[in-house]
């Protein structure tokens, strides 16, 4: 992958929301992103297979695969299907909890920033699949 183009994924990534980025140099990052699906595709499948792949989480990653998905619907498609499914692991434990505010009082905050931040990921995930499959039949 050309550096240029790293470079503008994990800025797409992990500053994606924050004010710090001028909106042209963000904007500037998300269309070398949308434009690239496959290679930012193979980029992320490699580094969600590593062994820092958690990290990621922390990331943007089903925003980044909205951009994706005009170039490389299908690479989208995998890797939010995968997301989703490392995800359902994370919180294997979450979902199968009947009260959620006593499990949520029981952990610390950190712990459950994560948990919360994990849920939303999973959803934005979710979402962006049943997008795609409502798009393309042959996606299923």
């Amino acid at each position: 992958m050309p550096r240029d183009l790293r470079r503008d994924l994990l800025l797409v990534l992990f500053r994606g929301g924050q004010d710090e980025e001028t909106s042209e140099s963000l904007e500037a990052a998300r269309e070398a992103v949308r434009e690239n699906g496959p290679l930012c595709h193979a980029f992320l499948e490699e580094r969600l297979s590593g062994p820092s792949g958690e990290l990621f989480y922390a990331a943007d990653l089903a925003g980044a695969l909205e951009l994706t998905v005009r170039s490389d619907p299908q690479g989208a498609l995998r890797l939010a299907r995968r997301l989703k499914q490392q995800i359902d692991l994370s919180l294997l434990v979450y979902d199968m909890v009947q009260d959620k505010p006593r499990l949520f009082e029981l952990v610390t905050p950190e712990k459950a920033a994560v948990v919360t931040r994990l849920y939303r990921i999973r959803r934005a995930a979710a979402d962006l699949i049943a997008a795609i499959e409502d798009r393309s039949p042959v996606a299923q």
